[in-house]
């Protein structure tokens, strides 16, 4: 089995961002590519631990065209969602950051920063088991998601990668988990259980470093909760204000 650091991740669409498709559909291709992917754990993504995966992608509209050779304080910035940056290197595709998962043949977390701006950052960290039953760190979840992308928006600020930015967020592997809720004191009924191995929410749109992205990202937040059963984020109050 080869190091995970080493791989290629050889992620964008043939053709590149600059084929004459919309945005919207070629954003769409690309992540349910990326998705295959890391389903399949082939020589284009990383092994990653077993369990449910977060996947959160940060796509601009417009390609970048990165020079790493003058790039300052990427690790500062490119931590992988719900984790911290504990190893980095530059790679064919642009530069890594990952944790590395219970043995050297798997990961625990990454992020991938690509030469034309999008970050790819995967983590298997919000899944757990709890009284017997596969749960999701909501909370955790949540404000780990949302300081992630506040993040890369200073990196892309830093690096002149231009907005807006659009913000995929994709959990695989989900079938049989449940957001930890406190309601009931994390009580879980079977109507709570996620039901499909995959749910990919709606893209939603960054426009710019001054920008609320707990209101841009709750509908985000929503549908993972939707999809465990339950009518929103439970972070929110009725107002759409955050909560915690």
């Amino acid at each position: 089995m080869k190091n995970p650091v080493v791989y290629e991740v050889n992620a964008k669409p043939e053709g590149g961002w600059t084929v004459s498709v919309p945005f919207d559909a070629r954003l769409h291709d690309y992540i349910s590519e990326r998705i295959a992917a890391l389903q399949d754990a082939g020589d284009s993504a990383p092994q990653m631990e077993n369990g449910v995966l977060t996947i959160l992608h940060f796509v601009p509209r417009e390609a970048a065209s990165l020079n790493f050779s003058a790039t300052r304080n990427l690790n500062q910035y490119l931590a992988p969602v719900g984790s911290s940056a504990t190893n980095f290197r530059f790679n064919a595709d642009g530069y890594l950051t990952y944790s590395r998962g219970r043995s050297d043949a798997t990961l625990d977390a990454y992020a991938q920063l690509y030469r034309d701006g999008t970050i790819e950052s995967v983590t298997s960290k919000f899944g757990g088991l709890y009284s017997d039953r596969n749960v999701i760190a909501s909370l955790q979840f949540e404000r780990d998601v949302l300081a992630t992308v506040a993040s890369y928006v200073l990196l892309a600020d830093e690096l002149s990668v231009a907005p807006p930015w659009s913000v995929v967020l994709t959990m695989v592997r989900a079938r049989g988990y449940a957001m930890a809720s406190n309601r009931s004191q994390f009580w879980f009924g079977e109507n709570t259980a996620i039901d499909r191995d995959v749910l990919r929410a709606e893209p939603v749109i960054v426009q710019g470093s001054k920008v609320d992205l707990a209101s841009i990202l709750q509908p985000v937040f929503d549908f993972f909760w939707q999809s465990s059963g339950l009518p929103g984020s439970e972070n929110y109050d009725a107002e759409g204000k955050r909560l915690r």
